[in-house]
Parts: C-alpha cells; sequence; structure tokens
C-alpha cells in the first residue's frame, strides 16, 4: 500500500504547540489542504519548502487572533503584552536586568569575535572557482614529510591518470631580488616562480592583461596592484619594462589585485618557469631528483574523486616515480588546497601557523562563554523566585495555563538577549580594531552580509532559548499554592541545582585560565629554550645584482670595518634550510637504508658567528677551494650513518661529489621547535648568497651603519634591506602567540562574565538573608564571622569546580602539547596560579558587597515593612 506523504512533522508539531487549540480547528485544515495540493501539483519535495512558507504564512494572523480574541487572560499570551511586561520587570530590576544583559552581550561578542577568526580560518583558498577539484602533491619517506615533489612529476601525470584535467607547477620557495623602473629600486622578497598556466589553473583576479598570455614567454612578467603603484603610481601598465637585478629586463604583461590574506600562497610578483628553466643546469621536465617544486592538480569535473581513487592515485604516484628513479622509495600524498591551511604541517611549506586544532579549541570556546552568559541569567532569573513565584501564582489564579507561563519567560529571555545582542554589535565594532591588532589580522564584521545576520539571529534565538529554559521551567510548574509558599520559603540546600550551574561556570573559567597559564608557559619554552647556537644580536642581508659578482670586495671592505668584521656567508638562513637531498651515500652506508638529510652551505667563520659549538675534529678553514669536497656533519647526523662523534671525521661523504667529514658540530635548531633536530650537512661554500652579522651589544646602529657604507661603496645604486634572526624564530610561533593571547583575553572575559553573576547572586543572597544577618549581629556575631558565613558557599563551589576542571584540562592541553617535539610538563603550579587567579577576582567582586553587609545597622535589617 502506497504511504500518504507527510508535512514537516517537527513544523507542524511546533505549530500546533504555538496556536491555542480553538484555532486549529480552521487553521490546520486549510494548512494540510494547500500540502496534499501542492503535492499533487508539484511533487512531495517542493510541497515540503511550500508547507514551510505556507506556515510563515498562516501564523502570523493566526497569532493576532489568539493573543487578541481567545485566551480572556488579561492578552497575557501576547507577544506585545509580554515585552511590555518584561520592561516594567527591567525597570524593577534594573541592577539584575544590567548584570543580565551585560553578561549576555560580552558573551555574544566575545562568540562573534572569535567566529570571525575562526571563519577567516576555515575560508583558506575557498575563493578560487574550482577550489573543491585542486589538490596539492607532497610527499614523504620514512620521518621526511615535505611539500615538494620533483619538477618531472607534473608534466607525466596527465597521460598516467585519465582523472587529472591540467597541472601546475610552482618552484618551491619565493625569490627575492633588486626590481627597478627608472629611478626606483626596491627589493621585491615574494617573487613567485610558476608555469604559464598559472592564472588559469587558480582564480587570482586578473586587473589588467591577459590570462592565457601572462607567462606565455621568458620576458614576461606579471606585479600584483600595490606593486605596480609603488614603481608607476598607477595599474594601467601593462607594456612597461621592469629590471631585475641589473641584468635581466621584464615587460610587465599582467596585473593582478593584491594576494587575499586567506591564500597559503603569498606573492608580489609572478615569473614564469620557462625563465628560471633557461638559468638551470637541468631539463625541468625530465628531472626525477629535484625536490625543488609544488605540483598542483585539477581533476576532472566529471570524475568522482572518492577515497578508493585517491587511494589508486597514490599508489600510482609511487610506482611512476619508482620507474624513473629506482633507487628511492618514495611516497605520495593528495591534499585538497582547502585543507593545506589547516590540515597540513610539511617541512618546507609556503603556509605556516594553521592548525585546525586551534580552531576546534577557539569554536569550544566561544560555546563556553555564550553557556557562561546564560548560566548567569538562568542563575540571577531563579535568584528572584520568591518575587517572581509570587507573579506566577497570581497568573495561574486568574487563569493562565503553564503553556502561555512558559511562553511568556521565553520571550522574555528572547527580548533580553535581543537587547545584548544589539549591545554586543556596539561593543565588537569597539574592540575589533583592537582585535586586529593584536592579532595582525584584517576582520571585518558585515552586517550587510545574509550569512552575518542568519548568525546573529541564531545566536540571540540560541541564547533566549537556553537561558529561559529553566527558569520557564521551574517557575511555572508549581500549583498557585505553592507558588505563594514559597514566598516564604528559600532552598537551604548547598547542592542546588542554581550552585550546579555556578560549578560548571566556574570549571570553565579555570579551564581557560589554567590552560592560558600552560601555553604562556609554552610560548616561554619556545623562546627560551637553547637552540643551540647564540640567536642574539644576529642580523642578515642577501648579496645580490651587482653584489653578487663582486663578493671579494664586500668582503675586503668588512674586513676592514672592526664592527663589521664578524661575519658569516651561508647559502640560507639556519631557520629557513631550503636544501634537502636522499641520494647520499657515506663510507660503510647500509644499501637498503634511505633517508632525506637537510644540508647547508657556510664558510669558515660559521661556527664563530653562530657560537655553534664543535664537537670533534676541525672547521672549515678558509683555505681550500670551494670546490674541493668537505663536509662537517652535526651529531643527528653521524648517529643516523653509524658513526659515533669521534670516528665519524676522516670518513667520506658524498653529496654532490665525494669528499671526507673534516668535523662534527653539536646538534643546534635549524627548524621550529615543533620538530626535532635532524641530522644536517655543511657543506663548505664560501659564496653564499646571505651574509649573517654578529654586532656587539649595544652597537647595533653603528653595524647597520657601516654595513651599508660598505655596500654602498662597491654598490652605489644598491638598497640595503636586512632581517634579524631572532625576529624570524619569532615569527615560527606566530599561531601559538595568537592563540596564547585570544586565550588570555577570553579567559579574562570568561572570570567577568562569571563574577557579574556572583556579583548578582552574592546581592540577592544579602537581601535574603538581612534579618538572619541583624539577629546574628545583635547576638554578637563578629563581621569576620558574617563573612565566612556569606562567602563559603562560594569557596566551596570554587574548590569543586578545581577539582573537576583539572583532570579535564590537563587531558585537552596535554593532546595539544604533543604537537610540540619539546614541551613543558604539566604541573600543579598551573590549576593553582588559575584558582588564585580566580580567587582574587571573585573576592573582589563580593567584597564591597561583604563589607556593606557587616557593617550595616542590626536595626534597620530587623526593621518590618
Amino acid at each position: 500500500m502506497k504511504s500518504v506523504p507527510q508535512p514537516p512533522k517537527l513544523l507542524l508539531r511546533f505549530f500546533r504547540w504555538f496556536c491555542h487549540p480553538h484555532l486549529l480547528k480552521y487553521v490546520e485544515g486549510d494548512l494540510l489542504e494547500l500540502f496534499d495540493d501542492n503535492v499533487k501539483k508539484r511533487g512531495v519535495g517542493t510541497a515540503k519548502w511550500l508547507f514551510m512558507w505556507d506556515v510563515v504564512k498562516l501564523l502570523r494572523p493566526s497569532l493576532i487572533r489568539s493573543f487578541r480574541g481567545t485566551y480572556g487572560v488579561n492578552h497575557y499570551g501576547s507577544i506585545k503584552q509580554s515585552l511590555k511586561i518584561s520592561i516594567r520587570s527591567f525597570q524593577r530590576n534594573k541592577v539584575y536586568s544590567l548584570l543580565n544583559i551585560g553578561g549576555l552581550a560580552i558573551g555574544i561578542s566575545s562568540c562573534v569575535l572569535i567566529m570571525l577568526w575562526v571563519q577567516h580560518e576555515l575560508s583558506y583558498d575557498s575563493f578560487h572557482d574550482r577550489a573543491d577539484r585542486i589538490y596539492r602533491i607532497s610527499c614523504n619517506s620514512e620521518d621526511f614529510h615535505t611539500s615538494v615533489s620533483p619538477p618531472a612529476l607534473a608534466k607525466a601525470m596527465p597521460s598516467s591518470f585519465s582523472s587529472i584535467q591540467s597541472t601546475l607547477r610552482l618552484r618551491a620557495y619565493l625569490s627575492s631580488g633588486l626590481y627597478e623602473v627608472e629611478s626606483k629600486r626596491f627589493k621585491e622578497e615574494k617573487v613567485l616562480t610558476a608555469d604559464s598556466n598559472f592564472f588559469n589553473f587558480f582564480s587570482y583576479s586578473i586587473i589588467q592583461g591577459s590570462r592565457d598570455k601572462a607567462l606565455d614567454s621568458p620576458d614576461k612578467v606579471a606585479i600584483s596592484k600595490s606593486t605596480a603603484n609603488k614603481y608607476f603610481g598607477k595599474t594601467d601598465v601593462i607594456g612597461e619594462s621592469i629590471r631585475k637585478d641589473d641584468e635581466d629586463e621584464f615587460i610587465i604583461s599582467a596585473v593582478f589585485d593584491d594576494i587575499p590574506r586567506n591564500s597559503h600562497l603569498s606573492f608580489d610578483i609572478v615569473q614564469p618557469m620557462s625563465f628560471r628553466q633557461a638559468k638551470a643546469s637541468f631539463d625541468y621536465n625530465s628531472n626525477w631528483s629535484e625536490f625543488a617544486f609544488r605540483t598542483y592538480v585539477l581533476i576532472d569535473q566529471q570524475f568522482n574523486f572518492s577515497t578508493d581513487e585517491v587511494h589508486r592515485m597514490k599508489e600510482g604516484l609511487k610506482s611512476l616515480y619508482l620507474s624513473h628513479e629506482p633507487g628511492f622509495e618514495v611516497h605520495f600524498n593528495i591534499e585538497p588546497i582547502e585543507s593545506i591551511h589547516l590540515h597540513s604541517d610539511l617541512q618546507f611549506d609556503t603556509d605556516v601557523g594553521g592548525n585546525i586544532l586551534y580552531v576546534h579549541t577557539l569554536i569550544s570556546v566561544a560555546i563556553f562563554l555564550l553557556l557562561i552568559a546564560c548560566i548567569n541569567y538562568m542563575n540571577l532569573s531563579t535568584a528572584q523566585s520568591v518575587q517572581r513565584s509570587k507573579e506566577v501564582g497570581l497568573r495561574k489564579v486568574i487563569g493562565a495555563s503553564r503553556t502561555q507561563i512558559i511562553r511568556h519567560f521565553f520571550i522574555e529571555s528572547l527580548f533580553y538577549a535581543g537587547v545584548s545582542s544589539f549591545l554586543a554589535v556596539g561593543i565588537i565594532y569597539l574592540v575589533l580594531p583592537f582585535f586586529n591588532s593584536m592579532l595582525d589580522m584584517s576582520l571585518i564584521l558585515d552586517l550587510t552580509e545574509s550569512k552575518t545576520v542568519l548568525f546573529f539571529v541564531a545566536v540571540t534565538l540560541f541564547v533566549g532559548f537556553l537561558s529561559g529554559s529553566y527558569p520557564a521551567m521551574s517557575l511555572s510548574k508549581s500549583s498557585p499554592g505553592q507558588n505563594f509558599q514559597k514566598s516564604l520559603k528559600t532552598s537551604k540546600s548547598r547542592f542546588n541545582l542554581r550552585n550546579a550551574l555556578v560549578i560548571v561556570q566556574f570549571v570553565i573559567s579555570i579551564f581557560l585560565v589554567a590552560a592560558n597559564f600552560i601555553v604562556s608557559d609554552q610560548l616561554s619554552l619556545l623562546q627560551n629554550k637553547s637552540l643551540g647556537f647564540d640567536k642574539n644580536n644576529l642580523l642578515y642581508t642577501k648579496i645580490n645584482g651587482r653584489l653578487a659578482d663582486r663578493r671579494e670586495a664586500v668582503k675586503n671592505g668588512l674586513n676592514a670595518n672592526l664592527v663589521t668584521s664578524k661575519y658569516t656567508f651561508t647559502s640560507d638562513i639556519p631557520i629557513n634550510t631550503a636544501q634537502a637531498n636522499h641520494g647520499l651515500d657515506w663510507e660503510g652506508k647500509d644499501p637498503e637504508f634511505q633517508a632525506v638529510i637537510a644540508n647547508m652551505g657556510v664558510d669558515e667563520n660559521f661556527l664563530e658567528v653562530f657560537k655553534v659549538q664543535l664537537a670533534a675534529g676541525e672547521t672549515f678553514r678558509g683555505e681550500e677551494k670551494s670546490d674541493k669536497r668537505i663536509y662537517m656533519i652535526n651529531e643527528s647526523a653521524a648517529k643516523i650513518m653509524g658513526f659515533t662523534t669521534e670516528n665519524a671525521v676522516g670518513k667520506w661523504l658524498d653529496l654532490h661529489g665525494k669528499g671526507r667529514i673534516i668535523g662534527v658540530i653539536k646538534d643546534f635548531h635549524f627548524k621550529s621547535l615543533h620538530m626535532a633536530i635532524e641530522p644536517l650537512v655543511l657543506i663548505y661554500y664560501p659564496t653564499g648568497n646571505y651574509v649573517v652579522f654578529r654586532s656587539n651589544q649595544g652597537e647595533l646602529e653603528q653595524t647597520l651603519e657601516s654595513i651599508e657604507s660598505v655596500m654602498s661603496d662597491i654598490d652605489p645604486a644598491h638598497q640595503f634591506e636586512y632581517g634579524f634572526l631572532d625576529e624570524d624564530l619569532d615569527r615560527l610561533y606566530k599561531s601559538e602567540k595568537q592563540i596564547s593571547m585570544i586565550f588570555r583575553l577570553f579567559a579574562l572575559l570568561s572570570i567577568c562574565i562569571s563574577c557579574l553573576g556572583i556579583f548578582g547572586l552574592m546581592t540577592f543572597m544579602i537581601v535574603n538573608l538581612s534579618k538572619e544577618i541583624g539577629i546574628r549581629k545583635v547576638l554578637g556575631a563578629t563581621r569576620l564571622g558574617l563573612a565566612r558565613l556569606l562567602s563559603q558557599d562560594f569557596v566551596l563551589l570554587l574548590g569543586i569546580s578545581l577539582l573537576l576542571s583539572s583532570p579535564v584540562t590537563f587531558f585537552i592541553l596535554d593532546d595539544w602539547l604533543q604537537e610540540f617535539a619539546y614541551r613543558i610538563t604539566i604541573s600543579i603550579e598551573h590549576f593553582l596560579y588559575a584558582l588564585v587567579f580566580s580567587v582574587v577576582l571573585i573576592a573582589s567582586t563580593i567584597s564591597f558587597q561583604l563589607y556593606n553587609a557587616c557593617n550595616m545597622n542590626p536595626v534597620d535589617l530587623l526593621r518590618d515593612e
């Protein structure tokens, strides 16, 4: 038997609940008849959508009729009347009302601020038209996980996989150079090298020029809008020339809009891959050993890229690579481009700092803050149960049903939530500039967007219904007689629901405060841990342009200056080592053993300038020729090669040429402390692209002036730019710093919201116990005794909260600390700090009230009306 289509049951149930029974006989029948007609004419799916619209149209007039003509209870059921009563209640109880609205407004504004940050984090790369079909190929071998791949891979993939529509290659690292237009010269650090289909593959906005022809020849270049304005003062610059490093001339073929902040790629200039290919020593299309490129693939729209297909492609990529490089086994991963920012933690990646764990954590914090604010409302509303129970009892006597009373309390809580949301908008606009500067972001609250308005409506409804649920149910369930009896007695139990809600507040607040101390201590460890070299007073500059061909003159100039004589040439900055090789061979190596080892070119001054300690052997002397193969290795490299620190010296090593190991250095950190120290090979390379200087304490300005003087004497047109190594190290932990600041801010706000509730509860407690306080004072109670009487419940609740929050905090934060190779140990001190901090704030909140209560005249307290 064929089933008869039914309208949405939940919506129909809500409709029946909200309308008076007398109305249903002529409203519901029409509604269901309309639904049946739409099923016949338009189908079940469309009929259900139209049913929702019909409910909206029918509900408004039915509510008006029901509220104004059917209840006969002084219009108690009408929304208008309920709002009037809510406003009058607000005016009668201004203190409690302001505390409620203040707590809810802070909670809502905090939640929205966090969600703006979360929305930004989740939006990375979603602006590309085909973002759901773009993937990046990454690689891993043993413990080496990297975002780069060999250049030949991209060209070989389309013929091997029918699901791939197109591929794209990018050089792994942004290059830099001195760019010049007439008399304007600037050092550009964000120069991207890409295949000619770059702008067709991605959806970056083109302001001027053609997507197809932007990078179709080696002498073309695309620049950003801000770069065009910097050099030319305008964006209409197609066909203009721009010179790089005084030797390469480019024609500007396209101008693109500045790259959004939520892009995992960040660049100001794009140069064609064919330009780099012309200068390279190997053919990009046939090289399978140089892991120095990023490979992206676009999956065909008609193809179902399922989990099984992803697995098959991974295995196919592995086989494809082994067919060209049989001596090295590599595993390939396929990452959706939209997940790179939050889910990718790879070496040599372009995007660092994003972490899905932080997103989940802060979403939880936002929910916690809303929950604390709602609990405040519940507690303060039920704390007034003596007055409200009389009101409820009177309404029941004159005929109000429980449903009407519940509805009234919900309307009242929605009124408070609506006012709080309105205030929250103002708070957000006031604090958003500070929030952005604190996080170095540009978040905006756009109330013209439908998503933003819907989010505010959803939060308001959530807060209104949640905060009003307990007062509505608890105050409406008793009979009129019980309601009047409640005015004569109050609960003496320490473990009622109100105290349970206070415990929940304290648990959340202590968790946030303790988490803040733990995160801060972990950051302090990252910033202060010994790195194996002295990071202080180290600055660096890049040698390019005319200076690149005059390194000897640069060295002579630096040596002649006492202020700048402490320097070293390196191929990379140690914390940003960009080179790693898998084809190493060494004396006694197991043929089956595979390893990818980082390497860096340095000169004879490296150990002295960086203050890295020599463990065995000797350092480079500077007398060797640059083409002579000699190496130094760190202790970790010696360990994986099977050597001890002492016997590694003198062994042969083959890295782009066979040579011998002349020394072993102690391990030092050349990457983030998220990772353990890895093997490293130092190659004697006296003509590196970077010069690192160690300035004397207090002589930074003289050092900078002297370096600039030496550079300008050799090349008057050279633009001297520099960086500090300790600042670069700090940037590695940008996301952790942001999380720490967010935790600190919202932990403080959570305590403040809780304190607002405690202030209200303490005020109400003193009013309720005023006669008891008066009697105790007459009988000789001391101020200290009275203070202990009034505060002992809060102390007990705080102690219970500490016991409950400690294990939760430990397990959550311990899981977060697993992300670091070097981490602190969570100790009892972190929880004691949180407890002391909470106690101080709570004591500050109630101390003034306690002082007034203990100093009131007993005669005034015992006087009856």
